[in-house]
């Protein structure tokens, strides 16, 4: 009988029962989701129209990015899965992130680096 007990407990374990599932949301090795890393990437400073006369920036703020615009205003920052972003609190402008540049729904540019003129 403990045969019969201890070769079930053996198929048991074997067939998977107590596999433990994977997440459904995967981290990569450094903790970070790869939308999050997106996200993070953004952080920094800009430049308007690439002047180096108006600096503009995206922090975070607690588990949120916020940017600051050349004039000192703030907004939330959503970041969609293709690592695109929306001001939501200036009137939803949008930003097409390609590299080091932000091309903005109001047809203004963020630049990581100033122009040379």
């Amino acid at each position: 009988m403990k045969t019969k007990i201890v070769l079930w407990l053996i198929l048991v374990l074997m067939s998977g029962v107590f596999a433990v599932p994977k997440p459904a949301f995967t981290r990569d090795d450094d903790g970070w989701s790869a939308d999050a890393r997106k996200a993070r990437q953004l952080r920094g400073r800009w430049y308007l129209n690439g002047d180096r006369n108006k600096p503009t920036e995206i922090n975070e703020n607690g588990r949120r990015l916020e940017a600051r615009n050349e004039n000192g205003q703030t907004s939330r920052l959503e970041v969609d899965r293709h690592g695109n972003i929306r001001a939501a609190d200036w009137q939803d402008v949008r930003g097409d992130v390609s590299g080091d540049r932000i091309k903005w729904s109001n047809g203004t540019t963020w630049t990581r680096k100033p122009s040379r003129r």
